[in-house]
């Protein structure tokens, strides 16, 4: 059996590492002409790094990454509501949340892989069936055919939209009202930030900054926008945006270069009646984008990466064909991917909040939070089979 994987990110690149630890064969094609280096930072949570375990690939990711010891949020007068661990054991061992930045995390998946050929200047164009085959259509004019097709390319899915073109209610983007803004500042934090990950919850906007690397530390911050913007704001405006919020906010902006700010609208995925069809299946933000509130959009791609190849090798050990393994990959991440989404919406309104008396009783209640239900949610996120 032998696949194609649309999309060359983290997705796509772990899902390869996978079905080479099974012996499936694959080729991947990428919409972009080159890979480089795009992105700010990523967290890779413990459920994340408990997976890259499997492939040996946590020791070669250390010493890119920063440990992270605790998730902590407070208010736009420096208050502390909430201080959290973001470490979690998996049967007697510990892992422990780390940050990088995402090209270095892409760089370490591509230098994992025995295949490097990767296909670039493939966009995905269109999908079409031919008996037990799927060929996908190309807009360079490329014809390729396979056994089965993953669907890695994110947000904007060419395969999900082709999968569901006869829906197009299917694939539609739900946005947030939210505009976001990542960068990475060239600074050293002081001592008392550099082992967390820190958000600062204002009256609609939002700020939060982690360490990545020696003198390099990733932000983000939000700000209510009822409708999406047609241009971009200036770096004046951003800083004024903040100027009310605590050190070491001011510094992190400015210590960031303008033009490598990535400016966007926060959107998600509405929850699809089903992830495959045939012998074509998404995965990642192809199949469940949820708003980056959570930490979790990269790490539930590589879950999703690890069951596919297991469901696909097992599959072709009982001689059974790839739909039958999609249809087991999907019962098996629903529930709980289903359930990330809905949150990640809700945290994402919650910080959304501009009225003050609203932004008031937030932070009361998130300041009150039994120690209960922060382990029950810290489970729900860094569980996995």
């Amino acid at each position: 059996m032998k696949g194609i994987i649309v999309g060359a990110g983290i997705g796509g690149l772990t899902t390869a590492i996978a079905l080479e630890s099974q012996g499936i064969e694959y080729q991947i094609f990428e919409a972009a002409p080159e890979l480089s280096v795009k992105g700010a930072g990523i967290l890779i949570p413990p459920n994340a790094m408990a997976v890259l375990a499997q492939y040996n690939l946590v020791e070669a990711l250390k010493p890119f990454a920063q440990p992270i010891q605790s998730m902590v949020i407070m208010n736009a007068n420096g208050e502390v509501l909430s201080s959290s661990s973001t470490n979690y054991v998996y049967h007697g061992k510990s892992f422990q949340t780390h940050a990088i930045h995402r090209g270095e995390l892409q760089k370490l998946l591509l230098n994992k892989l025995n295949n490097k050929q990767i296909n670039l200047g493939h966009k995905c164009d269109n999908l079409n069936f031919n008996g037990n085959k799927v060929e996908v259509d190309f807009y360079n004019k490329a014809n390729i055919r396979a056994d089965f097709v993953i669907g890695a390319d994110g947000l904007r899915s060419k395969v999900r939209n082709s999968l569901f073109s006869r829906h197009s209610a299917e694939s539609s983007l739900r946005y947030s009202g939210q505009l976001c803004w990542r960068g990475v500042a060239n600074i050293e934090l002081d001592e008392k930030w550099r082992t967390q990950l820190t958000e600062i919850w204002g009256q609609g906007t939002r700020f939060g900054f982690v360490k990545i690397a020696p003198e390099q530390v990733y932000w983000y911050a939000t700000q209510h926008q009822k409708s999406p913007l047609e241009q971009k704001s200036n770096f004046q405006s951003l800083i004024s945006h903040f100027a009310h919020y605590p050190s070491p906010v001011q510094a992190l902006i400015e210590s960031t270069q303008p033009n490598q700010i990535i400016q966007d609208h926060i959107y998600d995925l509405a929850p699809l009646s089903s992830w495959s069809d045939s012998n074509v299946v998404l995965m990642g933000d192809a199949a469940h984008a949820s708003t980056p509130n959570l930490g979790q959009g990269g790490a539930q791609a590589i879950e999703d990466a690890h069951l596919l190849a297991q469901t696909l090798s097992s599959a072709i050990s009982q001689d059974q064909d790839a739909e039958a393994a999609f249809k087991i990959f999907e019962k098996a991440r629903r529930k709980k991917v289903d359930n990330l989404v809905k949150t990640a919406w809700q945290i994402g309104q919650v910080t959304n909040l501009s009225n003050p008396v609203a932004c008031y009783m937030r932070n009361t209640a998130v300041k009150h939070m039994s120690r209960f239900m922060i382990q029950k949610s810290t489970q729900q996120m860094y569980a996995w089979p």
